[in-house]
């Protein structure tokens, strides 16, 4: 029931109010960190948390389990990267939907799985189902790091 719930506030998903904290853009290293360390003993998961200079590893056990792979910038440390990957189950559609309603990310669609987020989060949105099972998914967050003019240029072409 702890995995459910933890799965719950991490993963794309408003069923609680609170929607998936996406790290991109601002987040520094030792942000994100804490804020799982923190997450994960509030919920009393033995989550799995490894880190080296720039990259991070959060695994969350449990039948939903899931992986977040976070990737920083060594000169600006923020966040430039985010994955999870999520274990085969069946809420996958679920997943996708809440996370391309969620408003603050204003999301327009690039291509089949790729989405642009409003400038305010320049945010890209990659999402892969694995290709043997289709229901198994990745979705990758990546900072765009564009000027103001050609960005809002490139979403409003969307």
């Amino acid at each position: 029931m702890k995995t459910i719930l933890f799965i719950f506030l991490f993963v794309p998903v408003v069923l609680t109010g609170q929607s998936l904290v996406i790290f991109t853009k601002h987040s520094s290293f030792t942000t994100v960190k804490h804020y799982y360390e923190r997450q994960c003993k509030n919920h009393k998961i033995n989550c799995g948390i490894t880190s080296k200079v720039d990259t991070l590893k959060i695994q969350i056990p449990g039948k939903d389990s899931f992986t977040m792979n976070f990737l920083f910038d060594p000169i600006h440390h923020r966040c430039v990267f985010q994955e999870i990957i999520f274990s085969c189950n069946n809420c996958i559609d679920k997943h996708i939907m809440d996370l391309l309603n969620l408003n603050l990310y204003k999301w327009r669609k690039i291509s089949e799985n790729k989405y642009l987020s409003n400038y305010y989060k320049q945010t890209e949105m990659h999402i892969e189902r694995d290709k043997v099972s289709e229901s198994c998914l990745i979705i990758q967050f990546y900072l765009i790091n564009k000027s103001r003019k050609e960005y809002i240029k490139y979403y409003k072409s969307l």
